[in-house]
């Protein structure tokens, strides 16, 4: 019954949609002349962004991830505790 799974894919998605919308303001930014951009230029600096944003979300899941397995052996020890409950008040 891990909650990884779900974290994760929550995770992901959340990153997924800030890299796209960054992505996505870039280049509006760059289309209304907010910043001075050639179509090489933008182009690489939306690679870059999005290699970033990638590699923030790879070296930094570490911590997410210990957090859900950390939430998962607390988890399962209410599960065991409410088991032994249920089972004394059935004697």
């Amino acid at each position: 019954m891990s909650m990884y799974p779900k974290v994760r894919n929550s995770v992901v998605n959340l990153v997924d949609h800030i890299n796209e919308r960054t992505q996505s303001n870039i280049v509006e930014a760059s289309r209304t002349s907010l910043v001075s951009l050639n179509e090489r230029d933008l182009n690489t600096l939306v690679e870059i962004i999005d290699s970033s944003i990638k590699q923030g979300l790879v070296s930094g899941f570490n911590e997410i991830e210990s957090m859900i397995f950390e939430i998962d052996k607390i988890t399962e020890s209410i599960i065991a505790k409410t088991e032994t409950v249920k089972n004394k008040s059935k004697k």
